[in-house]
């Protein structure tokens, strides 16, 4: 059995190379901004995050950009840094993929439904074991760090982490991205021992609350901050310029597929179905990582009124979205947070499960019409019609604008500033 599964994890090794060269550039990123700060730093903050998926660091990225022109800003991958003696992934691989880039494959080639075994009873599990043995890890490390916050924006740990900080009187402080917390962000949290922590919440839905409180987690310590977004996304957009750059026709009905930062294979089905329309479109296909879809992609054949561009990784989505009429997204927190900001209507994909802790996030959509669910490919061309006609349109787009659009940048010093007083 061993022997099969290292058969396969090899298979993966490949996968791994990208999301290990971006994580080494996302850290040198993050030493030069601190050491070209213009301030004096006045404290200094351990950011806990992930390289699994794309939201955590386009989190730090924000996160940085906020905080590193008053504190000391360090970005640290706990998994990959300090528990990786308990990574069971890259213990059987024999160090040749970790546990993270294997979560990136599963997504990357649409293995949803494996996903939620995994990550809903399998590994839940997995990570309750040696409880004491993972808390002293991440002890040691921030002993030897001294930092005067922790941060985490990461899922599954913060039980360690959270007890780890309490046992060095570090305040800890939690944010969170989904509006259904489920096991996903609260895993372990009843047993907390902490007494100078808060949760950061980025929207305020009836699942949200009660299960941080079914965790003992009172209201004092929870505080809705609004979404955490990169600042990019705040900008205002040249948008002639941006259709110049990217050769986007300005006369066409611009659709951006994007289902998540390793570019799923549902992308090609969206455009492979979007192509065979009779209808004045251009596609924006984001691929993400997954570069080997652009081939694949380029031949889909077209209709005559429909023109694509096929997008790889890039860090303009928000120009991209700003020159967008339509977004199809998976419903995740970081591409539901930015078609949010950017005031762009989504149609969500539901053709097939989604991951687990998601389902929130589809919820949001549809009771704040800011766009629908397409749970048939026999549905989306009366659904892309639909936001094609103007009025409809214009309610959607209307939802989007009323938004409370909460200051997060405001809000998240001021917790700072509570739990680690000057």
């Amino acid at each position: 059995m061993k022997k099969f599964i290292q058969k396969i994890i090899c298979m993966l090794v490949l996968a791994s190379t990208t999301s290990l060269f971006c994580t080494q550039e996302f850290i040198k990123k993050t030493h030069e901004i601190n050491q070209h700060s213009l301030t004096k730093p006045l404290k200094k903050i351990i950011i806990f995050t992930s390289k699994g998926g794309f939201w955590h660091m386009a989190a730090c990225d924000a996160l940085i950009h906020i905080l590193s022109p008053h504190h000391d800003v360090s970005i640290v991958n706990p998994i990959e840094n300090i528990l990786h003696p308990y990574d069971f992934v890259k213990t059987i691989s024999g160090g040749l993929i970790d546990g993270e880039q294997f979560y990136d494959w599963l997504l990357q080639n649409n293995w949803i439904s494996v996903s939620n075994i995994l990550y809903k009873y399998v590994v839940p599990n997995i990570l309750q074991i040696a409880t004491e043995s993972k808390v002293a890890l991440i002890f040691d490390y921030l002993s030897k760090e001294k930092p005067d916050l922790v941060i985490s924006v990461i899922p599954w740990l913060n039980l360690f982490i959270s007890n780890a900080a309490h046992r060095l009187s570090v305040p800890f402080l939690l944010i969170t991205p989904d509006s259904d917390l489920t096991t996903w962000w609260v895993l372990g949290l009843d047993k907390m021992t902490h007494d100078n922590f808060m949760v950061a919440i980025g929207v305020e839905t009836k699942k949200t609350r009660p299960v941080l409180n079914a965790c003992g987690i009172s209201n004092e310590r929870i505080r809705h901050v609004g979404l955490l977004i990169r600042p990019d996304f705040l900008e205002k957009k040249d948008k002639e310029k941006i259709r110049a750059t990217w050769d986007i026709p300005a006369d066409k009905f611009v659709i951006m597929v994007m289902m998540g930062g390793a570019g799923s294979f549902a992308s090609y089905k969206y455009a492979q179905k979007i192509a065979s329309m009779n209808l004045n479109i251009h596609l924006l296909i984001c691929i993400g990582k997954n570069e080997k879809l652009i081939e694949k992609i380029s031949q889909i054949p077209l209709q005559k009124e429909v023109t694509l561009s096929c997008i790889p990784f890039t860090n303009k989505i928000s120009d991209l979205m700003a020159v967008s009429d339509l977004l199809i997204t998976k419903p995740g927190p970081g591409s539901v947070n930015e078609a949010l900001y950017s005031e762009l209507p989504m149609l969500i994909d539901k053709t097939g499960p989604c991951l687990f802790w998601e389902d929130g996030n589809v919820d949001l959509v549809k009771e704040n019409q800011w766009g629908d669910v397409v749970t048939s490919f026999d549905q989306l061309e009366e659904m892309i019609k639909k936001y094609m006609e103007k009025n409809y349109y214009e309610r959607v787009k209307q939802a989007l604008r009323s938004h409370d659009r909460k200051d997060f940048s405001k809000n998240i010093m001021q917790m700072i500033a509570q739990l680690c007083p000057p």
